[in-house]
C-alpha cells in the first residue's frame, strides 16, 4: 500500500522547534532550521561511559522520510557541551 499525503496530517514544523528531553534525559531531542531545512538531532548518553553521541537527520519536505546528516559540528550546542562524565 502506498502511502499518500492524506495519510498523515500536516503540521508547522516550527511549532516544534526547540530541545526536547526525556524524563530519564535519554535520549534528548534538538529540531531546528538550518537555512531552509529542519534539522533533528538526537543525543544519546551512554550509561556507561557518559559520553554523549548525537546523529543528525534532516527532514524531508513530505516529513515522512529522515536522512542521516552526521554534521556534529553543526548542532547547536554540541561543540559546546562538556563531557558529562
Amino acid at each position: 500500500m502506498k502511502r499518500t499525503k492524506e495519510d498523515y496530517p500536516s503540521f508547522n514544523l516550527f511549532s516544534v522547534v526547540g530541545t526536547w528531553e526525556s524524563i530519564n534525559l535519554n535520549p534528548t531531542l534538538i529540531i531546528y532550521r538550518n537555512d531552509k531545512e529542519y534539522l533533528l538531532s538526537i543525543i544519546y548518553v551512554s550509561e556507561t561511559t557518559k559520553q554523549a553521541s548525537p546523529a543528525t537527520y534532516e527532514v524531508q519536505k513530505d516529513g515522512s522520510i529522515l536522512k542521516h546528516v552526521n554534521h556534529e559540528e553543526d548542532v547547536p550546542h554540541i561543540r559546546d557541551t562538556p563531557s558529562l562524565q
